[in-house]
Parts: structure tokens; sequence; C-alpha cells
């Protein structure tokens, strides 16, 4: 490469720059150009690693600012991801243990003033509501239990004979005066019957 370096602005009368290696064995990108007026072929030479240092700086300094870029725009996110989410998933579990049943427990979420706190606190009203309802719900199914069984008791304890028949005169419900009176088994009689 040197030769060209030397030869072609001979030739040519033109300047040419090329990477070659020099006499002591070092790259170098050396410059030539023909002077004319004195038959002259100047050639100028400098290291490749001194001429390529500020690019190599730049494409340095470039991947780390990248690098530290990148760290400052994700670490944040990472953390405010979270921030978010973490409520989110405080929200997700309470909801998931009262459709199991569980509404003794309260759902929590951090102190801030924000929309997730508020439908934490509209769970939590929705919560006591239905564990409200639930015990009225076993209240009236108790009253309803006892009723139905005075009534039974009632029912089983008039000595005349009392049927409950449907549209088509089915049998459907018969006092302890009807089984007696007629010597029938009340299980086998609803056996073959069908009837409760």
């Amino acid at each position: 490469m040197i030769q060209k370096v030397f030869r072609l602005p001979l030739i040519n009368g033109n300047g040419m720059v090329g990477i070659y290696t020099n006499y002591r064995g070092i790259p170098v990108i050396g410059i030539s150009r023909y002077i004319e007026e004195m038959d002259w072929v100047v050639l100028a030479e400098k290291d490749v690693t001194e001429v390529f240092a500020p690019l190599v700086r730049l494409l340095n300094f470039t991947i780390i600012i990248g690098i530290v870029g990148i760290t400052v725009l994700v670490t944040p996110a990472i953390f405010i991801s979270r921030w978010i989410a973490r409520p989110i998933k405080k929200l997700m579990a309470g909801t998931k243990r009262i459709s199991g049943g569980d509404l003794e427990h309260s759902i929590t979420v951090d102190k801030r003033n924000n929309e997730l706190k508020e439908l934490s606190e509209s769970l939590n009203m929705m919560m006591n509501k239905l564990r409200e309802s639930n015990k009225e719900n076993s209240q009236l199914l108790l009253q309803v239990r006892k009723g139905r069984d005075e009534w039974q008791k009632t029912f089983d304890a008039i000595t005349d004979i009392i049927t409950i028949h449907d549209k088509d005169f089915n049998i459907l419900m018969a006092n302890k005066a009807f089984y007696k009176k007629f010597n029938i088994n009340k299980d086998s009689f609803y056996q073959t019957t069908g009837a409760n």
C-alpha cells in the first residue's frame, strides 16, 4: 500500500489516502500529495490508533451514555410499575378471598389517596354489606325452619286425616293420622308414589 501512496500521485498528479503498515510495522494512515513545481511527493503519516482515538472515545462515551440512560429510565420504571402493581395485586388477592367466601378479611391498600384506595374501600363496604346480608339470611333461614318444624308438629298433631294433593290429586303430603288410619309406612309410601 505504501508503494501506491508514493507512486499514484506521481502517475496521475493527484494525492492519495491509505492505511498501511509503516517501516516500524505499525499501522498508519498515510496521505500523499504530488507537488508538480518541485517534482516532489509529500507524505504525511499518523498512527491509526492516534487518528481513531477520538472516534473510539466518542464510541465508548456513546455506549456509556446509552447504558446509563437506559439504567436511568428502566430503574424508575421498574419501581413505578411495582408501586402501581402492588395495590392491584392486593385487590386481586382480596377479591379472590371474597369469592372464596371469606367475608371477614378486609382489603387494605397503601395510604395513597387514589382510585385504588377508593376501590378497596368500596370492596370493604361491599364485604360488610354481604356479611350483614348473610347474617340476616341465616336468621331468616332459622325462622323459616322453626316455622316449618312448628307447622309440621301441628300438622302431625291433628287427629283428623289431612292430605295435601297436587292438581292431579296425587298425594304430596299427609299427616300421621292418615298413615295410622290406613296402616301405611310413611317412607315406603313416598317411595312407591314418588311424593315427598
